[in-house]
């Protein structure tokens, strides 16, 4: 499983995922992209199970996000997120279809019950407000969850966090030793915002938060580095925290 999370608000979107690819016998093996650019202005992230890298269906098979250069041949993509991610719906199901039909054993009957949960973020070329769209697509069909857009604050998780987790609030207790305050066990401490802070860079927190808290509570599922972008509307889409091992485009 993994973990992306996306908000937005009326300065732009922020996309963030961790990198882990498998756990086995208590060590973390290998890291794998999570979050791609679709294009100067949309961008791409999903998990489930199709989605990374499995020898067991083919030894050159990349993962979903890295197939996706067969449906856009390797050309940047431009347009409404939302037709975008109509598009990609229909690739998925073919490809989950093909995946399916592929192995054989018991094998068949585990990957008959794969899904792919995506997001498609960004702008369209004509301009106006950004999108973001979810979408969930099996080998049978593929469906939209949830869309929301840049003219007011919205977010959106994926993953082992399939609903945005509530955030604890603060809580202290005084110390035996000299009568200090400090946090209790098992509670955030909330610092409050500098009075530089945009909304964008509250957004990315609040992203990254969420990525954060998967990798510490399902470290079997999430972790390694972050994997952070933003889209902006007259900036377009660059990356703001980006894993040397990451291809440029």
């Amino acid at each position: 499983m993994s973990q992306v999370a996306v908000t937005c608000c009326p300065d732009g979107i922020v996309v963030a995922s961790e990198s882990l690819l498998s756990y086995e016998h208590g060590r973390a093996h290998g890291y794998a992209q999570k979050v791609f650019p679709l294009g100067p202005r949309l961008a791409f992230a999903a998990v489930g199970n199709a989605t990374m890298p499995d020898p067991r269906i083919d030894s050159k098979w990349p993962g979903f996000g890295a197939h996706l250069d067969t449906l856009t041949g390797g050309k940047p993509v431009e347009g409404d997120p939302g037709t975008v991610a109509e598009r990609i719906g229909c690739f998925a199901v073919d490809v989950l279809q093909w995946l399916t039909d592929r192995p054989r054993g018991w094998e068949t009957l585990a990957i008959a019950t794969w899904h792919i949960r995506y997001v498609v973020a960004g702008y369209d070329a004509a301009g106006g407000a950004g999108t973001i769209v979810t979408w969930t697509a099996t080998a049978a069909e593929a469906h939209e969850d949830e869309r929301l857009s840049t003219e007011s604050k919205g977010k959106a998780a994926l993953g082992v966090f399939d609903e945005w987790p509530p955030r604890r609030g603060r809580a202290v207790a005084l110390s035996g030793a000299g009568g200090r305050l400090r946090p209790m066990p098992g509670t955030r401490t909330d610092s409050p915002s500098a009075p530089s802070d945009s909304v964008l860079d509250r957004a990315e927190r609040a992203a990254r938060r969420v990525v954060s808290l998967a990798c510490r509570r399902f470290p079997r599922a999430c972790g390694g580095p972050l994997q952070v972008l933003r889209i902006e509307p007259h900036r377009g889409l660059h990356w703001v925290e980006k894993p040397p091992w990451l291809p440029d485009a």
